[in-house]
């Protein structure tokens, strides 16, 4: 399964509610991007109807409003439910080769609920060599400074490696990255990956961008790592991409 599989609605089919027949396409919520289910029935589904993936992917489901509801994903013969809270993503990871379905689980209530569906694949970790993006967080030195040099176009994984800042006991709960210059470096897909913080970043116009880590961790301590990314530019090129604002904030989970 190559891109994003949610693009092809006809590889999917849903239940309306239980007991309902099976209607493939999906219905007019689908947007090619996200999946809005607005229902008041129990255990709506939705179901991959297409070819065994080659590729894992994620399901990422956010819960907009209405009652408590649950999902309930069957891959192969996998069987789990997670409780969507209101507002905040859940993502499963779907492993490669899964046929897979979604129950929408609402037992308790028939009040209408929104919920939104991306189905991506998965955000691979970085593997950078070096130290030039990459920052080993200090547990005694908590005003270091990592500095990175960039040439203009260069799109690179800005990471935060905390294995020596926190216990072994302790994980990242969520990560926030921020930047202060938008036009010189451009961040993208926020991850945490084990014990690392992950932001990709793009190097745009020449100067300097402060670019700072703040990672939650599973007790509640917020531990935060500092980047200044110095881009260089080249301006005997012609043809340079256009530069456009990047966000100031961007969150993972």
């Amino acid at each position: 399964m190559a891109g994003n599989p949610i693009s092809d609605p006809s590889l999917w089919g849903w239940y309306p509610g239980h007991g309902s027949p099976e209607l493939p396409p999906p219905p007019p919520q689908w947007n090619g991007s996200a999946y809005e289910f607005l229902a008041d029935a129990d255990n709506t589904q939705l179901r991959y109807l297409g070819p065994p993936t080659t590729e894992p992917f994620d399901f990422i489901a956010t819960r907009n409003g209405g009652d408590d509801v649950s999902i309930r994903v069957t891959a192969d013969d996998a069987d789990a439910s997670y409780p969507l809270a209101l507002g905040v993503p859940m993502t499963i990871t779907v492993p490669a080769g899964s046929n897979i379905s979604i129950w929408l689980d609402d037992q308790r209530s028939s009040n209408p609920y929104a919920l939104d569906v991306t189905i991506a694949p998965p955000v691979v970790a970085c593997a950078e060599l070096g130290r030039v993006t990459r920052a080993y967080v200090s547990g005694y030195q908590r005003d270091r400074v990592h500095a990175s040099r960039l040439v203009r176009g260069e799109k690179r994984c800005l990471v935060a490696n905390f294995n020596g800042a926190i216990p072994a006991a302790r994980s990242i709960a969520s990560v926030t990255w921020r930047c202060e210059q938008t036009y010189t470096v451009v961040m993208a897909n926020a991850r945490i990956s084990g014990r690392e913080a992950e932001v990709d970043i793009t190097a745009q116009l020449q100067g300097c961008a402060w670019v700072k880590c703040v990672a939650t961790l599973d007790n509640g301590e917020v531990y935060t790592q500092l980047f200044r990314v110095q881009v260089q530019d080249a301006t005997w090129f012609d043809g340079e991409p256009a530069v456009a604002a990047g966000p100031t904030s961007i969150t993972a989970p």
